[in-house]
């Protein structure tokens, strides 16, 4: 595949510009009201594209504050997943069992979420205090030493995506596909960044792996869940909860090692060529 190279990598100007944006959308959302299931999903977009950005960038940043960035969007994401998991434990439940035959077990389950999603919130001041730290600590980051290769940037990431990939066809362990589905998303974004609007089907078929990846991630969260509260089920829910996950983890394996087979055949030097702008 060929990618039009920018004209010029990334300079202090624009990293700054790009971390500051993402801040002051941060800032936004926390400021609001009320931290309802939309800003939560809102907020964690954000940290996602931040992890993006400072992962493509780490080489021309200062080691130190880089890490230190990355260990604060990764604590904030962590403190705001119960958020989403209550939004995203019901949306599943509901998926797997809203059929005229299970609308009792449906309305049962989806009373225990609410009870363990009482118990799971975190405290405002603890997002308080991981937005601040946050903030400084991107802030510290987004400062670039040296210039940068963005042809090189992007290879990486394709590697990275590539070798997870050869691992899952081997065995896709729920750890494993967690990685990759985190890496996909990295490169989505990365993708838009360097190199926007080009070759579209296939950052189209990037963007369907990343959210069957997270279908599939979602499934592997109830599953977990319903192990942490098995005392609140009742062995026929279990099994019938059981079966309906296993089935839908079957085709979503299947699409997802098509999309896979599709976007990473290529060996990172086929698929990163470049040329000029113009």
């Amino acid at each position: 595949m060929r990618w039009t190279l920018p004209d010029s990598e990334p300079g202090m100007a624009q990293v700054n510009y790009l971390f500051e944006s993402s801040l002051q959308r941060l800032d936004w959302f926390f400021e609001q009201p009320e931290l309802n299931d939309e800003a939560v999903h809102q907020v964690r977009l954000e940290l996602k594209k931040l992890r993006a950005r400072l992962r493509l960038l780490q080489e021309t940043l200062p080691e130190d504050a880089c890490r230190k960035a990355l260990a604060a969007v990764r604590q904030l994401s962590h403190d705001l997943a119960p958020l989403r998991d209550h939004k995203v434990l019901r949306q599943t439940l509901i998926s797997l069992l809203d059929s005229p035959g299970r609308k009792a077990m449906l309305k049962r389950l989806l009373t225990v979420v609410e009870q363990h999603h009482l118990c799971a919130r975190p405290s405002q001041q603890q997002l308080v205090d991981d937005r601040q730290r946050l903030q400084l600590r991107v802030s510290a980051a987004a400062h670039p030493l040296a210039s940068g290769k963005p042809d090189q940037w992007l290879k990486h990431s394709y590697q990275r995506c590539r070798k997870q990939w050869q691992t899952i066809r081997r065995w896709p362990t729920a750890s494993d596909l967690h990685r990759w589905r985190r890496s996909v998303k990295e490169m989505q974004y990365q993708l838009r960044l360097l190199v926007p609007g080009q070759h579209r089907g296939y950052q189209s078929h990037l963007r369907q792996l990343g959210q069957r990846l997270g279908e599939l991630h979602d499934l592997h969260e109830l599953e977990r869940w319903m192990g942490e509260t098995s005392r609140w089920f009742w062995l026929e829910e279990r099994l019938v909860l059981s079966q309906a996950i296993r089935q839908r983890e079957s085709e979503l394996l299947a699409q997802i090692m098509a999309l896979g087979k599709r976007l990473y055949i290529r060996k990172p030097e086929a698929f990163c060529r470049w040329q000029p702008a113009g």
